[in-house]
């Protein structure tokens, strides 16, 4: 491995608060750029809901520079990859080109950031995009159980609402309530740019001071007050489906928690790969369900640990039954050595892996230098990773599972079903 690829980036702070992460790799041609804006739906008032999400689909629909069809023609000509994501804590515009297209790239994020004209009559037309994928998601049972526990489990939290928004609101937003939110939300102040890849120093910095050096606001950045789950009744939802969607979450940790490593640690011995515990009992061993898996969700201000299966209705209360099972038999007797060493294993390869991509780099740099104002250290991560020993990862399940669980159902006959277990 390159003697680069672990190490931290270089950090700067532009003349009107932009926080920029520089980290240069060798023997590749390729370079990543994320502009990383501290806002999300989490950050929205119930008047606001869903404008992040509308603001991220219209600076697409054109700028003071650019047209719709001019930013698609640019980004197909660059040959690389444009793109944006919004998500609770964070809105991200993002491209990956090669290193001689990066001023174009640049000069396109920005443009999409900073001069997005949001005309009304784009407006008209995005809407009904947004309305039909906010009806798309129920399509995707997986991830409707688990948007409706979240909701469940934070009730009336603004961390609780639909990252996409809800049709009622949508549908009667103008360009005022668009124009509004940039101006109270986008900021230098609130935003981190990172850069992985092929670049020059010199010349970087450069094309961001001409990019992005003029983009002023009196606006501060700001930092979400921890919050903690209000709501732990289960939530049953009927639907005409062929299995029956089970999500069961616990309380967990927020994005700057200490322990984050040995949690993901203990995902991967119980349900984050195909040799934990839950896999090998619920699918190979008794053949009772096609998909099973664990995952941490972990946010600025919270997170979330979940346990997800998918199985026929005549299985589900079995595969309900298998997981408590396993967790108290996990939590009486603990994990082997063995465990402990394939699990580490398995993250730290991943994360190795990872660093050959410059999206990849990119993203875990912006995003944690977004939420706990340093970047990402994987050198020091893995390190820690080797350093878990038994008692810490014992003391952190019994810990997480102490807590009562949200049980989510979603399929037919889930509210009868529900009543029994």
């Amino acid at each position: 491995m390159s003697t680069n690829m672990l190490s931290l980036p270089k950090e700067w702070t532009m003349d009107n608060g932009i926080r920029v992460l520089l980290d240069p790799m060798s023997g590749i041609r390729s370079v990543s750029i994320g502009v990383f804006l501290h806002t999300g739906s989490a950050m929205e008032s119930p008047q606001e809901w869903g404008l992040s999400h509308f603001m991220e689909h219209m600076v697409f629909k054109g700028t003071a520079h650019r047209s719709a069809r001019d930013i698609a023609m640019e980004t197909d000509a660059a040959g690389g990859h444009f793109n944006a994501f919004t998500a609770r804590d964070c809105t991200c515009f993002y491209a990956s080109v090669i290193d001689e297209d990066l001023g174009k790239a640049l000069d396109i994020l920005s443009d999409l950031t900073l001069h997005a004209t949001l005309a009304q009559e784009d407006m008209e037309k995005e809407r009904g995009v947004i309305l039909e994928e906010i009806a798309m998601e129920e399509d995707d049972p997986e991830g409707t159980i688990e948007e409706l526990v979240h909701q469940k489990m934070y009730a009336d939290l603004p961390v609780a609402h639909e990252i996409v928004g809800y049709p009622e609101q949508v549908s009667r937003y103008t360009r005022d309530d668009l124009v509004r939110f940039r101006d109270s939300h986008y900021a230098p102040s609130r935003c981190v740019i990172s850069v992985s890849g092929s670049f020059e120093e010199a010349v970087l910095l450069s094309l961001l001071e001409k990019a992005f050096g003029n983009w002023s606001s009196p606006l501060s950045d700001i930092r979400q007050a921890p919050v903690q789950p209000v709501c732990f009744s289960p939530v049953y939802r009927d639907r005409d489906l062929e299995q029956m969607h089970l999500c069961l979450t616990y309380p967990a940790l927020s994005y700057g928690s200490q322990e984050l490593t040995t949690l993901s640690l203990l995902s991967s011995i119980l349900g984050g790969q195909s040799s934990s515990r839950l896999f090998m009992r619920v699918r190979e061993d008794l053949g009772l369900a096609y998909s099973l898996y664990s995952y941490s969700y972990a946010l600025e201000a919270t997170g979330t640990f979940s346990i997800y299966a998918a199985a026929s209705p005549a299985n589900i209360a079995r595969v309900h039954a298998e997981i408590h099972k396993e967790l108290s038999s996990f939590l009486k007797n603990g994990c082997t050595e063995q465990e402990m060493q394939d699990g580490k294993n398995f993250l730290r390869i991943s994360n190795l892996m990872s660093l050959e991509h410059s999206s990849s780099r990119m993203m875990s740099q912006g995003q944690t230098k977004l939420f706990t104002g340093k970047p990402f250290d994987l050198g020091k991560s893995i390190e820690k990773l080797q350093k878990i020993t038994r008692d810490q990862l014992m003391d952190l399940a019994q810990s997480l599972f102490s807590h009562t669980p949200v049980l989510g159902l979603l399929g037919p006959g889930a509210e009868a079903i529900g009543g029994q277990l």
